[in-house]
């Protein structure tokens, strides 16, 4: 099976298959504003989730490749109908260890309590999950054990978080460069 971190940055992008994932380095994660400005097109691109639901709404019908970390600890940034829009679109949401790792204390319960929620809708709509690590530096970056850990934590059984690591990540790269990147060894 071929595990893939697909948000790994800085000095953590040549640590990453020493833990065993396959490296891929064309993401591209832009902030919700920057959609107009220049970015590369050829690779893959996840868009922060905006803390206002009406954005969101905006955001899922773009044609982006995922919607990165779309939890707040005091709200829900996607609604059920953004689900739906998600599922015919064929986007994933994308949840970043390292945003959880960054809270403390309540804040970081109620992420966790709102991630449960999204990923319980996720899974009721058929909307892909992918689980990252988001890591900076090469003390951030988590073993595939730990990414699907965290998946089980998020309310993925074992499965269900091996895919979000593993093939969710891989058919988006497929689906993007219509199989021409070769994933194997």
């Amino acid at each position: 099976m071929r595990f893939y971190d697909l948000l790994v940055f800085g000095e953590a992008r040549n640590y990453v298959e020493e833990l065993g994932f396959r490296k891929f380095d064309r993401v591209s994660v832009l902030d919700p504003g920057e959609l107009d400005k220049t970015y590369d097109r050829g690779a893959l691109v996840f868009i922060k989730a905006s803390n206002s639901i009406q954005k969101n709404k905006k955001l899922v019908k773009l044609p982006i490749d995922g919607i990165l970390d779309p939890v707040f600890p005091r709200m829900n940034a996607l609604d059920y109908n953004s689900f739906t829009v998600l599922r015919d679109n064929d986007t994933p949401i994308v949840f970043s260890l390292s945003r959880f790792m960054k809270a403390r204390g309540i804040e970081r319960a109620r992420l966790i309590e709102r991630a449960r929620i999204m990923v319980k809708m996720a899974v009721r709509k058929h909307v892909r999950v992918v689980i990252t690590s988001g890591a900076v530096h090469p003390f951030d970056l988590r073993t595939p054990i730990q990414l699907v850990s965290f998946g089980e934590m998020l309310g993925l059984n074992h499965a269900q978080s091996e895919r979000a690591i593993s093939s969710s990540p891989e058919y988006l790269i497929r689906r993007k460069f219509n199989g021409s990147v070769n994933t194997e060894e």
